[in-house]
């Protein structure tokens, strides 16, 4: 009794037109979802490049300053060595003057 005013009510070939479009909808969802995460992977991974791409940019800058710096150490100290000899001979001289007097 309950199945005949089933059918009554919904026919069988709505019930599986029902089901199918269910179905569709599914697998459609299905597709969009894996379609969105693809496109939300390709994102991630351009992120990725881009990011590795600036970190390599700013290795480079950072060599490049990195060794700016260092010759710019070694000149500066090599001045100062140079400017400690100076005072150090114009030092030594003035005592030879003043032991010569």
């Amino acid at each position: 009794m309950v199945m005949n005013s089933l059918h009554q009510w919904c026919p069988v070939s709505s019930v599986a037109k029902s089901s199918q479009t269910k179905a569709i909808r599914r697998e459609g969802a299905i597709i969009l979802r894996l379609k969105l995460q693809k496109d939300t992977d390709a994102f991630r991974l351009e992120r990725e490049k881009e990011a590795t791409k600036r970190l390599f940019d700013f290795a480079d800058k950072y060599r490049v300053l990195t060794r700016f710096l260092s010759i710019y150490s070694i000149a500066t100290q090599v001045t100062r060595n140079i400017l400690w000899r100076e005072e150090r001979f114009k030092s030594d001289i003035e005592s030879f003057m003043c032991s010569m007097m």
